[in-house]
């Protein structure tokens, strides 16, 4: 067994539960193209499961990662979870205040940080934390070399769980045989 099918067996009544709420959140976002429902009920369950206080979700777009990150942190009670999304552009505020009108409490966990992430000082946040979650969605060579020699080593003392690019994601949700989107939806 995967670890990824061991999260998912032992959330699986809360993803059942969340599934509606996640669909909806995704189709407020409006871009299903680069966060497909399998892939966000894999991030739900991966944050309710792993229960971090900070995740940086690197590569905002239009929101839908933050989102979901956001939506599971609603749901852990016994820990404050903080997401830090980082973009090039202001691309959260905009998606919280024209697309998540009936989700604005969304807002509450996440800290967007717009500009290059090259320049952001990750070691003074990092060294604060327990339990990091890291989603890595931005490219380049400068970021590439920013979280390997940056983010990653100065994470050390904390517990550190790390996804990669939403491709590797759909590599890794075809190989692990997760539960279907339809069956957590109801439409089977």
């Amino acid at each position: 067994m995967t670890a990824l099918s061991a999260i998912i067996r032992r959330q699986l009544g809360e993803l059942e539960r969340a599934a509606p709420q996640i669909r909806a959140v995704l189709n407020a976002v409006g871009d299903p193209a680069n966060l497909t429902v399998g892939q966000a009920l894999l991030l739900y369950a991966a944050t309710l499961d792993l229960a971090p206080d900070l995740i940086l979700d690197l590569g905002t777009g239009k929101g839908n990662s933050a989102s979901i990150f956001a939506l599971a942190a609603s749901r852990l009670a016994h820990i404050r979870s903080e997401i830090l999304t980082f973009d090039m552009l202001p691309s959260w505020n905009e998606t919280l205040t024209t697309r998540l009108k009936d989700f604005r409490f969304l807002g509450d966990y996440v800290r967007p940080v717009v500009g290059d992430l090259t320049r952001f000082a990750f070691g003074e946040r990092l060294k604060h934390a327990n339990s990091v979650v890291i989603f890595w969605d931005a490219h380049g060579f400068d970021v590439a070399e920013a979280v390997l020699t940056r983010v990653l080593p100065a994470s050390a003392a904390s517990a550190i769980s790390s996804f990669a690019t939403t491709s590797a994601m759909r590599a890794t949700l075809a190989r692990s045989s997760p539960p279907t989107e339809a069956s957590l939806c109801g439409a089977e």
